[in-house]
Formats: C-alpha cells, sequence, structure tokens
C-alpha cells in the first residue's frame, strides 16, 4: 500500500495541486498493481513552526529536517498498519553513511521506531542517489515503462518546476543514466535552461550537498555518453562546485554588507528565521 500525506510538502489549500498528486499516486499504484491511501495532515501547522526554529537554532538545522519529518511522517501509517495488519513499514532514505548528515530521518531513529506488531525499515540506505535513479532508469528501460518522479518542494500545483535546484539535479542525474527527463515527468520546455547554473547557486550550495551530489554527478556526466543533454547545461562538465558556490556566498554576504542599517538588519531577521 503506497501512503501518501496531503500537508506534508503540498498545502493544505492547494486543492488543484494535490488533485494533481493524487492523481499521480493512483496511477502509480495501477501501474505496479497495488493500494494506495492518502491521509490529509496539518502535522507541519499545528506547531510554532518559526519559534521551533528558533529553540533549535544551534542545531544548525531546521525543526522539520533536523527534528520532525521522519517520525512525524511514520507515525501517520500507524492507523493504517493497524487496521490492515502490516508487519512492516517502509520510508524511503535521504542520504547514505558516507554522508555523515545529521537528519530527523535515519536508520537508527527509524528502525527502532514499533507499533501494533510494525516494524519500521529505513529503505535503501546503502545506495546514494545515482544509484537510486540508475536502479529506476534500468528498470524503466528493462519493462518498457514510463512513470513521473515528482521531487519539487518549491513549486505549488503539484508538477515539478524544473528550475528548482532539487529539480535541476534530478535531470542532471537522469542525463548521466542516459535518459531523457520529459520521459519521467520532467517537462522542461518552458524553463529557461540557461539560468540552471544560476538557480543552482543562487543561495549558495553546502558541502554536503557539493560533496554527495553535484561532484558525483559531475563524474557520472564526464564517464557516460549524454548525447540527450542540451548544450545550455553542459556548463556542468568544467564547473568548480567548491570555487562557485564560495564566490556566490562571498558576492551574496558583500551586498548585504552595503545595504543600509535598518534594510540589513531587517533582512538578517528575515534570514534568519
Amino acid at each position: 500500500m503506497l501512503m501518501t500525506l496531503w500537508g506534508s510538502d503540498i498545502a493544505l489549500d492547494d486543492t488543484e495541486g494535490w488533485q494533481i498528486v493524487e492523481n499521480h499516486l493512483l496511477e502509480t499504484a495501477r501501474t505496479f498493481q497495488t493500494q494506495a491511501v492518502t491521509i490529509k495532515t496539518n502535522f507541519r501547522r499545528f506547531i510554532n513552526d518559526a519559534e521551533l526554529n528558533r529553540l533549535v537554532a544551534a542545531a544548525r538545522d531546521s525543526y522539520w529536517h533536523g527534528f520532525q519529518h521522519g517520525i512525524g511522517i511514520i507515525g501517520h501509517g500507524a492507523p493504517m498498519a493497524w487496521k490492515h495488519g502490516f508487519s512492516k513499514l517502509y520510508i524511503a532514505s535521504s542520504f547514505t553513511a558516507n554522508d555523515n548528515v545529521p537528519c530527523a530521518s535515519h536508520p537508527d531513529i527509524d528502525g527502532n521506531v514499533r507499533f501494533t506488531g510494525t516494524r519500521v525499515f529505513h529503505d535503501q540506505y546503502e545506495f546514494d542517489r545515482q544509484a537510486k535513479v540508475d536502479h529506476i532508469c534500468e528498470y524503466s528501460g528493462r519493462t518498457g515503462r514510463k512513470f513521473t518522479l515528482r521531487v519539487c518542494w518549491k513549486t505549488s500545483g503539484g508538477k515539478n518546476c524544473c528550475r528548482c535546484e532539487k529539480c535541476l539535479r534530478t535531470m542532471f542525474e537522469l542525463f548521466a543514466a542516459g535518459r531523457d527527463p520529459r520521459d519521467f515527468g520532467f517537462d522542461y520546455s518552458n524553463a529557461d535552461l540557461r539560468k540552471s547554473k544560476l538557480n543552482i547557486f543562487s543561495k549558495g550550495l553546502d558541502y554536503i550537498s557539493i560533496q554527495g551530489y553535484w561532484k558525483p554527478i559531475k563524474h557520472e556526466l564526464t564517464h557516460r555518453p549524454h548525447a540527450l543533454m542540451p548544450e545550455q547545461i553542459k556548463w556542468i562538465e568544467t564547473c568548480d562546485f567548491d570555487k562557485e558556490s564560495k564566490s556566490r556566498k562571498m558576492r551574496a554576504a558583500l551586498f548585504i554588507h552595503n545595504l543600509p542599517a535598518r534594510i540589513r538588519f531587517k533582512l538578517l531577521r528575515i534570514i534568519n528565521k
């Protein structure tokens, strides 16, 4: 049974976006001949997120990513597991042991959750993101099945925007696997790919993103054929991610520093929330 939460990454008032997500869920369930269930939840809204972020600021992480989302998502499975008598619940991994990233969803946390005779499994922790994409592409090629990968958390409407860092990262990974992202729900025909580099680096990339995601993608793209990749994004082949990210952060810091004090303090207060 596939379980998806309305209220996790799709806002409760985004009914149009949720309809797209629900249709995608039902289509996926039909494809893999399984059941599907949706749960409408306010678990991200009934708490004071801004205040909790301030309380955990010393952890250098948000309350959602660093403390809430793993058990918060898993807990919704308890009534369904009890009702249907499920003995296993799987939650997809985000990182691997090599990433060494503090995260609210981790095998040591998720794997120790028990309820109603159900064990929780932090699934595919041994595979990095590129390996997962490779597995999906291999399966699609072997079976002839095409399906949408919904990864975007930056846009309303339930679709991939093909502009944000996560969409672009996934598109690059699909190119590295020798596949066309348009076959997996990334319609980039209206996205200005000339701005892809700016979109990726606009807020700077942290060390984990560079080492765990982008450098492996660059490595794959320099060792695999990628004839399908548009010319506008072949800048990745020669990109120095460390230097680029650092220079963008320095320019942003200089811009803020040169603002009038009243505006600078107000902007920093917004950024730090």
